[in-house]
């Protein structure tokens, strides 16, 4: 045997097992618990005091995903009805470069990305390094638990905390950036 046909027999052997661990119907489901997940932070810690006022409501539709590896799958968008303003909560994806998932905050042209990455990441930033060969190479933050956080628009993509101040700053930037239009 060749070494070329070592190396093609090697990669079709990898690829087989790479195609083994990956279950699309289980990434699927995770992604669709973690999108729960978020909504349930929404209803119950975020907007649970307007909620139980009445001065804002929420719901569910049903929408279709498509991804690349994953194909076309069903997955509820959320949406946040606040006076005349109905924003979305839709999920964009799981196979998503430095994320487990994001779900865009959409009103009108205007949007915001959650993403679901590891507590300690406070950027896209920590996610990606570079060094040069024959040096040693800079050490990785620990990601830690995911965990959901909004991308800053502004300069570097900074990530903030998803928590109940953060989500009433977004929702008001999303309605005033969008009346400016």
């Amino acid at each position: 045997m060749t070494d070329f046909q070592k190396f093609i027999k090697e990669q079709n052997e990898r690829h087989i097992g790479m195609k083994k661990e990956f279950d699309p119907q289980k990434r699927i489901e995770q992604f669709r618990e973690c999108v729960a997940d978020l909504y349930h932070l929404v209803d119950t810690e975020w907007l649970n005091e307007e909620l139980a006022n009445g001065s804002v409501t929420t719901g569910t539709t049903p929408i279709t995903v498509t991804e690349e590896r994953l194909g076309a799958y069903q997955i509820d968008a959320k949406w946040i009805q606040i006076g005349e303003h109905r924003l979305l909560l839709r999920p964009v994806g799981t196979i998503i470069i430095g994320t487990k998932a994001r779900v865009d905050l959409i009103y009108k042209s205007v949007d915001r990305m959650f993403v679901l990455v590891g507590e300690n990441i406070d950027g896209a930033r920590d996610m990606i390094s570079v060094h040069v060969v024959g040096e040693p190479a800079p050490k990785r933050k620990e990601p830690g638990k995911a965990v959901w956080k909004i991308v800053n628009p502004k300069g570097r993509y900074d990530y903030l905390k998803a928590n109940k101040s953060n989500f009433e700053k977004v929702i008001m930037e999303v309605i005033n950036e969008a009346g400016r239009f």
